[in-house]
């Protein structure tokens, strides 16, 4: 028998008939142009080995992942089950928020301004007329505060307040402040910082900007039938020349003849 024929028969073929389920491997080298990266696994069938140009699987276009790195654990599944088709479908997460969960808490990354139009309630019937509901009969009637906490209620909604919600979406960067969110009331917020970004705000149907604006252009138009403009402090104006077209100036509610 030639040696190719031994070497199929016993090393090929036993591991091309052999059933390979997902496994966990470490990440050796990435390489981010080909999106592929060259994985070590432990124990496969009992034996360790390498993989090298592992395709890693998109979960779709419109969403920019994070890289893999050296040393990050990955799984690995098997097409068809063979030992020569491998492919890297997720980062390892074995306990389910180590990495997920942590990163992607984002209470220090918008904005922290309550908006208190939408956040107030109003209680518009009252459960019972009198102080002890003698009459009541529905077991469930009060079964929301039967075993309330209002001290674990406060930590639970503050716990909640850092993550998605709802159906809330959005791009955040794994380990630095930057965040897009498109949230449950339709606005949007673009944050790289607490307070430090913009929200554009349904509701309200304006753009709101936190932290300092500065806009460099050379030549930069506002338009708009009606403009406010307030400070605190002070309002600078400086420059080469300053021209005003209008036909009326009030200052503090006086007319000033132009």
């Amino acid at each position: 028998m030639k040696l190719k024929d031994k070497l199929i028969d016993n090393i090929v073929d036993p591991y091309s008939k052999t059933i390979f389920t997902t496994s966990i491997g470490k990440v050796i080298d990435f390489n981010i142009c080909k999106n592929t990266a060259d994985i070590y696994v432990e124990n496969l069938k009992g034996n360790s080995a390498t993989f090298s140009n592992v395709p890693i699987q998109n979960i779709g276009e419109g969403v920019q992942l994070s890289p893999l790195e050296k040393g990050d654990k990955v799984y690995i599944q098997f097409n068809n089950d063979s030992v020569f088709q491998p492919k890297i479908t997720g980062m390892v997460d074995e306990s389910y928020k180590c990495l997920s969960k942590k990163r992607r808490n984002h209470i220090r990354k918008g904005c922290l301004l309550s908006n208190i139009k939408r956040d107030s309630r109003e209680i518009t019937k009252k459960m019972s007329e009198t102080w002890l509901d003698y009459n009541n009969k529905d077991k469930l009637k009060y079964k929301d505060f039967m075993d309330k906490n209002p001290i674990d209620s406060v930590v639970e909604k503050i716990e909640k307040k850092g993550f998605f919600g709802g159906k809330e979406v959005g791009v955040y960067h794994p380990k630095k402040s930057s965040i897009v969110k498109l949230r449950d009331d339709s606005s949007i917020d673009i944050f790289t910082a607490t307070n430090v970004g913009l929200r554009i705000n349904a509701e309200n149907k304006t753009i709101e900007i936190f932290g300092d604006f500065s806009a460099k252009s050379e030549n930069w138009s506002v338009i708009s039938n009606n403009i406010n403009i307030c400070a605190e402090d002070k309002i600078i104006l400086s420059g080469s020349e300053i021209v005003i077209d209008t036909k009326k100036i009030k200052i503090n509610g006086v007319d000033k003849n132009v």
